[in-house]
């Protein structure tokens, strides 16, 4: 362990307060051995300092699992080993504290705290951090979007969540913040380190995602039935679907995507003990010749993955201008002959060519549910040039940018936990 520890940290100094925290804390007596020596062997390479006197990090119980959460104070001492931040700092901002936010051409952050003995509860929480070239970068969290953290977190039920939520919320907005700063080894590590925290158990994950889809059958069910008696499988492709606020984004109000998402998490805690059945994740069943609608596959507009959409079409190749795929695709129906152009008719007068299994209307409710479920940007650029193809109104249009933000941010922070473990693993 000596060999692991910076020149500012001792073996001694560090046995020490690792004591210390046994003592304070009996239930990490009841851990797993290994898992508590890890935890305070990787407290030590980044330096830190576990227990409540210095705030760097904490060892918390989980079960019969050590965790180790990194503190504010933690955050702010790993920014600035990277010698290119001048300053950083996280702040908790109330519900009677002046406070306001404008992105654009001329963005603004102001805040003045309130005077009065009681502040109100906590609405925001931003962190702000000065570069030594003079940039300025910082990142805005509603209150909402920490709990969402929180809840997602293993250890969200007891220790510093419990104790110290302000100190825990500045240093959830301090790691969104980090994203976007020069990153040292040692924040590198720490965000490794913590990458499994923000995220729910695999097992509950797939029965949220089982429960969503059963909700989102019975919604498409009620607002567009369809002939025959069929209705459409909708399988969204994400597993968390909380809102999440990207770096420099508004804060607006909750899209039809989150009342679902809400929903299914309401009803986790009678499912994620029953073993989630497996959640398919291919839209290419039927003929790879064609796609439900009887296209061809054409290199020039759709994705060389071959990969399908929730209604069984091609996906389209990212970038290219949708009335060129449009007008390509009619081509080629031309070419192949649409089956549905001019239907044979039977005595009763009734079209035999006549799909009674055809793909559920597009309506706002399915492009959200669509955006909220991408597992990748091709996706979303999808349900985006999709909902262009409909008449809809300002609010709607709102909507979709919203979701489309939050499921970009979403994409945004899990592609980059994903590729922080990827160098831990190498490393």
């Amino acid at each position: 362990m000596a060999a692991a520890l910076p020149k500012h940290l001792t073996a001694e100094r560090l046995s020490r307060v690792a004591l210390g925290e046994l003592r304070t804390n009996p239930r990490l007596l009841d851990c797993n051995p290994t898992s508590l020596m890890s935890a305070i062997v990787k407290a030590s390479q980044l330096g830190l300092e576990v227990g409540s006197a210095m705030g760097h990090a904490y060892l918390v119980p989980y079960k019969t699992e050590c965790t180790l959460i990194i503190g504010y104070r933690g955050m702010i001492a790993l920014a600035r080993r990277s010698g290119e931040i001048q300053s950083i700092t996280a702040r908790v901002v109330y519900a009677r504290d002046t406070f306001e936010l404008e992105y654009g051409l001329e963005e603004k952050l102001r805040h003045i705290p309130s005077t009065d003995e009681d502040p109100g509860q906590v609405t925001h929480v931003y962190a702000v951090a000065k570069l030594r070239d003079g940039g300025i970068q910082y990142e805005v969290m509603t209150r909402a979007e920490v709990e969402a953290v929180r809840k997602r977190s293993r250890a969200g039920g007891n220790g510093p969540w419990v104790t110290d939520w302000s100190e825990m919320a500045r240093k959830t907005v301090m790691r969104r913040l980090f994203k976007y700063l020069p990153m040292s080894i040692e924040m590198a590590d720490a965000m490794t380190a913590e990458a499994d925290e923000d995220r729910l158990p695999e097992r509950a994950v797939a029965a949220t995602v089982v429960d969503l889809n059963t909700h989102l059958a019975a919604s498409v069910e009620r607002e567009s039935p369809i002939a025959g008696g069929q209705q459409p499988s909708v399988t969204p492709e994400g597993g968390n679907l909380k809102p999440t606020t990207g770096h420099h984004s508004s804060t607006g109000p909750s899209t039809s995507a989150d009342a679902a998402s809400a929903q299914s998490n309401a009803a986790l805690s009678t499912t994620s003990e029953q073993a989630p059945e497996e959640v398919d994740g291919s839209l290419g069943d039927g003929d790879d010749a064609v796609d439900a609608r009887g296209i061809p596959w054409d290199e020039r507009i759709h994705s060389s993955s071959r990969a399908r959409t929730a209604d069984g079409s091609w996906r389209r190749k990212r970038g290219v201008d949708p009335m060129t795929v449009e007008r390509i695709e009619r081509e080629l129906m031309d070419e192949e002959g649409d089956p549905t152009a001019n239907p044979p008719s039977d005595e009763s007068g009734q079209d035999q060519g006549q799909d009674q299994s055809a793909a559920p209307p597009l309506t706002i409710d399915r492009i959200l549910t669509g955006i909220a479920s991408a597992k990748d940007v091709d996706a979303i650029d999808e349900w985006l040039d999709l909902s262009r193809t409909i008449p809809i109104g300002p609010s709607h249009r709102a909507e979709i940018e919203r979701a489309e933000h939050e499921r970009r941010n979403y994409l945004d922070d899990h592609l980059l936990d994903d590729s922080l473990e990827t160098r831990a693993v190498r490393f």
